[in-house]
This record gives C-alpha cells, structure tokens and sequence, in this order.
C-alpha cells in the first residue's frame, strides 16, 4: 500500500538486517531513502562512506523533488567490487536551512 515504508512504487524494498554483502553475489549496495523536508526548500544531502573514523568518500546526492505527500524518496546503489573487505559505514547528511540531520547505516562486505 501507499503508506508503507518499505514499498517504492510498486517494488517491495527488504532491509538488510546486518547480514554480510558478498561482492561476488551481491554486487551493489543499494539503500532507500524518505525526506520530508521542511516547507518552502528542498535539502540537499551528502553521502558519505566512513570506515572506522576515516572518511574514504563524500559524494553529493541530488534528491528527487517531493511527491504529491510533499515526502521525498530516493533509492540508489553503490558498487561494491572497488570495496576491500571490511565494515563500513553508509552515512547522508541532510541540510535544509540551519537544520542538519546526519544517518548513518552500518554494513560489511566480504569478497
């Protein structure tokens, strides 16, 4: 239905609940994203890879502007076959304003 979170139009999203992507089977890292930005702005954010307390990464992520609801999702995927293996984290940093908003989601990767 509409309403729920794990739905991306008519594709059913399933959380990885922290098991280990294999860069052989797996491939990408794909991830989802819902915004709902304040009125009268769009955010912008920032994706980051950070492995320990190093930032190996920070790329700009362009955001789809909002739907009919005014929330904004986004679904994207990250290669996997440039990763060593190891554990890692997937973090978006979220601006709109002076308001900033950091996620940070864990995984690993093993070849």
């Amino acid at each position: 239905t509409a309403d729920n979170p794990l739905y991306f139009g008519d594709l059913l999203l399933y959380p990885n609940l922290g098991e280990p992507l294999g860069k052989a089977k797996d491939k990408t890292l794909s991830f989802y994203l819902t915004v709902d930005p304040a009125p009268g702005g769009v955010p912008s954010a920032i994706l980051e890879i950070v492995q320990g307390t190093q930032s190996l990464a920070q790329l700009p992520m362009e955001l789809p502007p909002p739907d009919a609801t005014g929330r904004i999702s986004h679904v994207a995927q990250l290669p996997l076959a440039n990763f060593p293996s190891g554990s890692y984290i997937l973090r978006i940093t979220l601006t709109q304003g002076g308001q900033k908003e950091v996620r940070d989601a864990p995984f690993t990767v093993v070849e």
